[in-house]
């Protein structure tokens, strides 16, 4: 007779009674194992076979069924039924699998510390990290960075034109500003593009395998043309969508996009109008664009917050 057993959705074997028992005793396969036969019409567990070699092994709950499935899909167990189902029909928490119609049992069961395993919660090779310290920091940067661009074209606007040869006190506070704003922004872009790989990240730990965009491309996607348009905030909505278990965004998610989107336009215009010297139009729109740049600051900070202190807390049902 040869054996067949199904491992990570695919199907190992052939192997005769005695190498089967061998692959029993040393704990690669256990009675929790789907296995097949020419004998037998479906896939099934060992347990339920019980072969004559299978010895004194403990026999599987009654409740524990052979699966319906094909070979080729992975099943797991249910960590409160003991049921064994397609991975598909399944929710993953941390290492742990569980029937959707279990799930407030299962938490509960965390909440009491019954069955806590104290570990992240892991999904599609993603592990859930703290995002909070890259949380901090790319608010701070993003603080720095408009402050300091508001201040340059207040000043810009309300100064004197001076020659190249007469610099005043508020040139050198306009250089020093700028100077300032232009570290900021760098730093604001890398703290920000940090703190949303992380999150995107931890979005894939908490059950987010049905989002189209990756952690490496939510960061990517705002340096390509034309697609920065609209694929980072996409990025940002999935996680949403995912981090807080709806369909549904915070009205403040498109809010933060269109602020970003018409600030950034604004910011453009107004620098190529300097360049072809229309300066008074130019601080104009300058200004302009300042007052949508604090809606974007103030939108995203808020988008940060929530984000972030709701995967946090997610997490502490592992603790």
């Amino acid at each position: 007779m040869e054996w067949y057993y199904a491992k990570d959705g695919g199907q190992v074997g052939p192997y005769t009674d005695i190498e089967f028992r061998a692959l029993l005793e040393s704990g690669e396969i256990s009675g929790d194992t789907l296995v097949w036969h020419e004998e037998l019409t479906d896939w099934q567990l060992l347990n339920s076979v019980q072969p004559a070699w299978f010895g004194n092994a403990i026999p599987v709950s009654s409740s524990i069924r052979p699966p319906e499935v094909a070979v080729d899909e992975p099943v797991a167990v249910c960590a409160v039924s003991g049921a064994v189902r397609p991975q598909s029909e399944l929710l993953r928490y941390g290492n742990e699998w569980v029937a959707p119609e279990n799930k407030d049992i299962f938490l509960q069961r965390l909440r009491e510390g019954v069955s806590a395993k104290g570990e992240n919660p892991t999904s599609g090779g993603y592990t859930f990290q703290d995002p909070q310290g890259r949380a901090k920091l790319a608010k701070v940067m993003m603080i720095v960075f408009t402050v300091t661009s508001i201040l340059t074209s207040i000043l810009d606007a309300v100064s004197p034109d001076s020659g190249a040869e007469e610099l005043t006190a508020v040139d050198w506070v306009l250089a020093a500003t700028g100077l300032s704003g232009f570290v900021a922004f760098i730093l604001s872009v890398v703290f920000f593009s940090m703190w949303t790989h992380r999150v995107v990240s931890n979005a894939y730990a908490l059950g987010g395998e049905w989002m189209e965009i990756t952690p490496g491309w939510a960061v990517g996607w705002y340096f390509v043309p034309l697609a920065n348009l609209i694929r980072p905030y996409q990025a940002l909505k999935q996680t949403w969508q995912t981090t807080f278990e709806s369909d549904e965004v915070s009205p403040v998610m498109p809010a933060w996009w269109g602020f970003w989107l018409i600030s950034n336009f604004l910011s453009n215009f107004s620098f190529r109008l300097s360049i072809r010297g229309e300066t008074e139009i130019s601080q104009v729109v300058s200004l302009v664009s300042s007052l949508f740049e604090l809606g974007s600051l103030i939108t995203v900070i808020v988008i940060v917050n929530r984000l972030t202190q709701e995967q946090v807390s997610r997490t502490k049902e592992w603790e």
